[in-house]
This record gives structure tokens, sequence and C-alpha cells, in this order.
């Protein structure tokens, strides 16, 4: 788990990480990104959004050396990552995936992700909706990060 640096992240809040599920890892890690990686919610790397006959592919292209979480999908879909090379904690555990590969993510699923190569990551999903708005708010939803403990959030320590 080198790579996610989470063992500095769980101290930096008072968190044992052996106490953690795989979860609440991720989570904690994206409220510490969402927190002091500039306060962004989203960063704006190359995004391609291609709709056609009811199907939505979302193509991004991630740099090296990244470290993100994705949002929480509602539906299972199709993942592509044409190439590239990243290693990514879901609640099953860390998986390093080299692209060409395929795969079919499952809903409910939340990843962090760290990237070791330049990737091309796509995800095709099926919806009537035209507008990407519209077709978000239908896929995907944020995580509730509400376990946090309210003493820790914007970076107070007990």
């Amino acid at each position: 788990m080198e790579e996610f640096n989470l063992p500095a992240i769980a101290e930096k809040y008072n968190q044992d990480l052996a106490t953690l599920s795989n979860i609440q890892k991720i989570e904690l890690a994206e409220y510490y990104l969402l927190n002091y990686a500039g306060g962004e919610t989203e960063v704006e790397w190359p995004l391609d959004h291609i709709i056609c006959n009811n199907t939505y592919v979302r193509q991004i292209t991630l740099p090296k050396g990244a470290l993100l979480t994705g949002r929480v999908h509602n539906y299972d879909h199709t993942s592509i990552i044409s190439t590239g090379d990243v290693s990514v904690l879901t609640n099953e555990g860390i998986t390093r995936i080299t692209g060409p590969a395929t795969w079919i993510s499952k809903a409910g699923t939340k990843r962090l992700i760290y990237v070791h190569e330049e990737t091309i990551w796509s995800t095709i999903h099926s919806t009537e909706h035209t507008e990407i708005a519209d077709i978000e708010n239908e896929l995907v939803h944020q995580s509730d990060l509400s376990w946090i403990d309210e003493s820790i959030k914007l970076g107070v320590i007990k």
C-alpha cells in the first residue's frame, strides 16, 4: 500500500489504519485529497464524453503519479484501460492493472487509484439521457464522508 501513502493519511487523522475497512481507507484518503489538494473536487485532466445509441462512454487520461478516488457507480458497467498502469484499492483489496485490460465494474464499488504510468481509462454505460449532467446524476454518486470525526475535518487535529 505504499503507493497510496495510507499510513501517513491515517496518522494525520488520528486513525488506526489496522482498524479501518478498505472502504474507510479509501474514504479517508478521499477526504484528505478533497481538503489538501487545493480543495478541488474535480481535477482538470483530459476527459472525453461520447454519446451514441443510448450508450455513454467516458474516457479520461490520467497522468503518471496521480492519486485519485472515483465516484461510486450506481450500475454495473464496462471498464477499459487502453494503455497505462494503475494500482486500484477497492473493498476487495489492491489490484494492479496494466493496459490493455477490460472488465466489468460492479455497482457500488469505491476506488482509490494510483497511476504508475499515464493511463487512458474508459467506462461504458447504458443511458437514455443525452446531457452530461443528467447522465452523471443517473450513473454516479458521491461518497458519504460523515463518519469522519468532525474534530479532524478541515485539518483540526485533537
